[in-house]
């Protein structure tokens, strides 16, 4: 979302809440206009923290889905530069692959770097930066040394799409776990 169109939910919410408090406590319960204002200001300051929380949860959505989408482009880059793709090619030729957001925001990030004669490493550091996935940092910080060292570059992309599944699958058997938790309280 744009900062605009938060601040328009926020208000949006604030004003449902400052409305409903009237209604609700002025009008169907008749209570008193002084407990009235005291509801109205409580659900209009609740109403400011709704958008705030769904704005959290769609984030923490959209940066797993792009952890998921980064290992596949991770893939991708290690079978182009295995047929013999360079790495910097690879790296662009694996961006234009993919569909999604997640692979758009890497090619705005990569065009970014190449119209401003930047690295492609700072241009994916910037990008883990501005949406908050550490692992894109890391990434990039590891392609640098690689870059660097001389090391085989597809050795490190394939252990970072590795280690990323691997932490991916954790994550997914722990939500699947604690799931199963608060499953077994109802049954119970």
């Amino acid at each position: 979302r744009t900062p605009e169109q938060h601040v328009l939910r926020q208000l949006a919410w604030c004003l449902a809440g400052a409305a409903g408090g009237v209604v609700v406590g002025g009008g169907l319960l008749g209570l008193a206009p002084m407990v009235t204002l005291c509801a109205a200001v409580v659900l209009a300051g609740a109403g400011l923290l709704g958008p705030e929380q769904a704005l959290g949860r769609d984030a923490t959505t959209a940066r797993s889905a792009f952890r998921h989408a980064l290992g596949a482009y991770l893939d991708l880059v290690t079978v182009m530069e295995a047929a013999g793709a360079g790495p910097e090619t690879s790296l662009y030729r694996a961006a234009e692959l993919g569909d999604g957001w997640a692979f758009a925001e890497i090619r705005s990030a990569l065009a970014a770097a190449r119209r401003a004669r930047r690295s492609t490493w700072s241009a994916l550091a910037q990008l883990g930066a501005d949406l908050d996935v550490p692992e894109l940092a890391e990434l990039a910080a590891s392609l640098t040394l690689v870059e660097h060292e001389g090391a085989r570059i597809r050795r490190s992309l394939e252990a970072r799409a590795d280690s990323m599944r691997a932490q991916q699958l954790a994550d997914a058997r722990a939500r699947a776990g604690a799931t199963t938790a608060k499953m077994s309280i109802p049954v119970v």
